[in-house]
């Protein structure tokens, strides 16, 4: 889970290098231009998926004048860009009331850019994140229909099997063969009731 608390950004409860400077959260609509004769339309078609992006700037010197080494830090946090779960990129829960007022929570590092300044070796850093929501149900529909039309395919080479084993000699084969079972339930029936 990412947070924000004060001036620095929180991933499961550890902090991450760097003082927070701002957050901002874009959205935006999805739409087509079209030109008629007189005046050009806008079609609308949705919305683009939501972008946060959360800057900080990594100090060399803390608080307390500790000298910090910028670039150490610097690689914690592309380590954790770089992170992946089950060979893809991790999802993150950001939790903080500026995100969860335009509706979102689940997110993807969308991208990481580092900046310095030579002189005081400050380096500015910008954290992108993409709105996320996993396509499982589509997919999870998809392998059912897959599994429906497997299981329809093999019942019909079953019952096309059984009516291969299964054809009569002759056409007078079928009838014999109903006309015994029905003697046959004659007799039972006459067994037990009679």
């Amino acid at each position: 889970m990412l947070t924000i608390e004060r001036d620095r950004i929180k991933l499961n409860g550890k902090f991450l290098p760097g003082v927070v400077q701002s957050i901002s959260l874009n959205g935006t609509i999805i739409y087509e231009k079209q030109d008629g004769e007189k005046e050009k339309r806008k079609v609308v078609l949705g919305y683009e998926d939501k972008e946060i992006s959360v800057d900080l700037i990594l100090y060399p010197y803390d608080i307390y004048g500790n000298k910090i080494n910028v670039y150490e830090e610097l690689k914690k946090i592309e380590e954790i860009f770089k992170e992946e779960k089950d060979g893809k990129p991790k999802t993150f829960t950001f939790a903080h009331p500026h995100i969860e007022s335009r509706g979102l929570s689940s997110v993807l590092f969308k991208s990481f850019e580092s900046s310095e300044n030579v002189e005081s070796n400050v380096i500015n850093v910008s954290l992108n994140f993409i709105e996320y929501y996993p396509a499982v149900i589509k997919e999870t529909q998809e392998k059912t229909q897959q599994a429906n039309k497997n299981n329809q395919s093999n019942q019909n080479k079953n019952v096309e099997k059984k009516t291969k084993n299964q054809t009569p000699a002759t056409e007078e084969e079928p009838k014999i063969e109903w006309k015994k079972n029905l003697k046959k339930g004659e007799e039972n029936f006459n067994a037990k009731y009679k």
